[in-house]
C-alpha cells in the first residue's frame, strides 16, 4: 500500500513477463530440439553447433521461472522441465569436467586443421600446399 491508501496492482506487468517467458522457453525448447534432430536430419545440422548455449539459456529460463514461482502457476514444473533438458543437452560438456588423459610420451602426433570449402576459397593454393607437405 502507498500513503493515503492507495493500493497498485500491477496484473498487466505479470502478464507480459508470463507471455514473454512462455514465448522464450518455446522457442528455446525448439531450437534445441532441432538441435537433437541434426543426427536424422541435415538440415537441422547447423542448430547442432547452439547445443551448449542452447541449453544454457534453458538452464536460464528455468531459472527463471523458479524464481517467479509465487507469481505463476506451475512455475516449478516449467523450471524443472528446462532443467532437465538443459543438463542433458550440457551432457557432452560436463563429462569433460573431471577427466584427465594419460598421454604417453611414445604417442603419435595429431595435428587438425579446418577449411571452409562451403563458400569457396579465393586462393586454394596454400591450402594444397599444406596438406601435401601433411601427407594427408
Amino acid at each position: 500500500m502507498y500513503p493515503g491508501g492507495v493500493r497498485v496492482k500491477i496484473h498487466w506487468l505479470a502478464r507480459i513477463v508470463f507471455v514473454l517467458l512462455s514465448v522464450l522457453s518455446l522457442l528455446a525448447w525448439l531450437v534445441f530440439m532441432g538441435a537433437l534432430a541434426a543426427g536424422s536430419w541435415p538440415q537441422f545440422e547447423q542448430l547442432s553447433n547452439l547445443r551448449t548455449h542452447i541449453s544454457v539459456l534453458l538452464l536460464g529460463v528455468g531459472f527463471l521461472w523458479f524464481a517467479l514461482r509465487r507469481k505463476f502457476p506451475r512455475a516449478r514444473g516449467m523450471a524443472l522441465t528446462m532443467a532437465v533438458f538443459a543438463l542433458f543437452g550440457l551432457t557432452p560438456a560436463l563429462a569433460l569436467f573431471g577427466f584427465s588423459d594419460d598421454i604417453s610420451e611414445g604417442a603419435p602426433e595429431m595435428r587438425i586443421g579446418s577449411v571452409n570449402l562451403l563458400f569457396g576459397i579465393g586462393h586454394p593454393e596454400p591450402v594444397g600446399a599444406w596438406m601435401g607437405e601433411e601427407k594427408l
